[in-house]
């Protein structure tokens, strides 16, 4: 799947299976602005990750963090730079 621009609540990569980890080649999440809640890759296997560009931020402060790599996600290669999260105030 290739976006470019658009507003969504929720991007979710589901395998047909339950139970089973997403598969991906490369993942790559850049220039997004988040705002209103968590975003986190949880049970994902991948080659390639690339989040570059982002910024993230509940507008709850910043005593948590508002994007999460969990452990269960897996990768190969990963580039993971320019990100901030920042204060933003939710929707």
């Amino acid at each position: 799947m290739i976006t470019s621009g658009g507003t969504y609540d929720q991007l979710r990569i589901q395998p047909i299976t339950s139970g089973i980890d997403g598969k991906i080649d490369v993942l790559t999440l850049s220039n997004i602005f988040t705002k209103g809640g968590l975003c986190k890759l949880d049970r994902i296997r991948a080659g390639t990750v690339n989040i570059i560009l982002n910024e993230v931020g509940a507008g709850n402060g910043f005593g948590t963090k508002d994007f999460t790599i969990a452990t269960s996600t897996t990768y190969k290669v990963a580039d993971l730079s320019d990100n901030v999260e920042v204060a933003i105030s939710p929707p």
